[in-house]
């Protein structure tokens, strides 16, 4: 038998349609949307309040923090002044330190002895009085004058140009003579059988008049004696305190010449107790 497709109707079911799905699901959403904007307001004022507290208390930390460096500032101010205080101080001390000093430098002063003060040296003499002597070397009553030390000088002759010449100079009451050391130890000699015969100069201080003299040495002798009428003439000289220069030549060998200084302080006071014996 053929089959013919049933026309009656099929046994209904129930079938959502899309447009209810759809309702379902913007509810769904919405309730979401609504629960996150809930939620994430409650998160947002959870957050504001955090932040408002830690606001408060960094604001409450700075507030000590400006306390503390106030009150830093104000010890460290403290501290300047007292170290200002203290220098001011110090130098005050040092000051009364320095007067002290300076007081007992004082008293020490007038209490200690004024030390006497320390005399000038008193200059060598260069010149002294003596006494000739008889045969037997007794000191008679006569006295002449000579320099302390050999007055020094050079000679030439005609084996020597400028060589060491001590002199030693004897004045008395009658005669000027002068002792002639060659080479220092050397004493001048007349060998021959007559006087040897000198021509001499002098001459006073460093630039003074020079003046011509004569001298000889007797037959035999070892001083060169000034001629009697030059004797004045070199005393006055040597009373004058300069320096006296002297300049001996042979008159018959005059290769032979003899040049020197003598000092004269101290001879007039010296000559002067001599003449008046």
């Amino acid at each position: 038998m053929e089959q013919h497709p049933s026309l009656a109707p099929a046994e209904s079911k129930p079938v959502k349609s899309k447009s209810t799905v759809w309702i379902i699901i913007s509810v769904f959403l919405l309730l979401l949307l609504i629960g996150g904007t809930v939620f994430g307001l409650a998160s947002g004022n959870s957050y504001r309040e955090a932040i408002r507290s830690l606001t408060a208390a960094n604001t409450e930390q700075s507030e000590n923090i400006r306390s503390l460096s106030a009150d830093n500032a104000a010890k460290d101010g403290q501290i300047e002044s007292l170290t200002a205080d203290l220098a001011d101080k110090t130098s005050q001390i040092e000051g009364l330190n320095a007067d002290i000093a300076a007081r007992d430098a004082q008293i020490q002063a007038l209490t200690e002895p004024t030390p006497e003060p320390t005399p000038e040296p008193t200059p060598e003499p260069l010149w002294e009085i003596c006494f000739y002597v008889d045969e037997f070397r007794d000191p008679t009553e006569d006295k002449y004058i000579r320099n302390t030390k050999y007055f020094k000088g050079s000679f030439s002759n005609s084996a020597t140009t400028n060589s060491m010449l001590n002199v030693g100079m004897l004045i008395d009451e009658d005669s000027i003579s002068f002792m002639l050391y060659e080479y220092g130890n050397h004493l001048v000699k007349n060998y021959y059988s007559s006087a040897c015969d000198y021509s001499i100069k002098m001459k006073i201080g460093e630039s003074g008049e020079k003046v011509n003299l004569s001298g000889h040495i007797n037959e035999g002798g070892n001083c060169v004696f000034l001629d009697r009428e030059d004797r004045q003439t070199v005393l006055d000289a040597l009373c004058t305190g300069e320096r006296v220069s002297f300049y001996l030549e042979e008159k018959d060998l005059s290769t032979s010449s003899y040049l020197f200084s003598c000092e004269s302080r101290g001879f007039a006071e010296l000559y002067e107790e001599l003449m008046n014996k």
